[in-house]
């Protein structure tokens, strides 16, 4: 019949290797779980560092499409002058004529007034 007090070291012992094993693989956890913390709060400091570099990147993309957009306006007034100076251009030949052979031909207005009034 065994001893009494060996059976119960043989379960103390039996016990205090099953809590040394829990032990074990809870530190393991634990390093698990602080290496992945660690992982993701470098995660997000690069996810941070790239936001701000896309924020500069867009802030510096609006500025060049507002700046765009200004010339583009800027543009388009200086083609509706030049096409108002065509246009004048073009009334201007109109009123004046010339004969086929590239005389010039005066209009005068009202002439028949003109010559009855002398």
């Amino acid at each position: 019949m065994p001893n009494n007090s060996n059976v119960n070291n043989n379960q103390y012992q039996f016990l205090l290797e099953h809590l040394q094993e829990v032990i074990r693989v809870l530190s393991n956890r634990v390093n698990i779980a602080s290496n992945d913390q660690q992982r993701i709060d470098n995660e997000i400091r690069h996810s941070r560092n790239s936001l701000q570099v896309v924020n500069q990147n867009l802030f510096s993309l609006q500025t060049s499409s507002d700046d765009l957009v200004s010339r583009t306006r800027g543009r388009e007034i200086e083609r509706n002058l030049i096409a108002q100076e065509i246009w004048s251009l073009k009334q201007a030949v109109q009123d004046a004529s010339t004969s086929v052979n590239g005389t010039y031909i005066w209009k005068i207005t009202g002439v028949a007034e003109k010559i009855s009034m002398h």
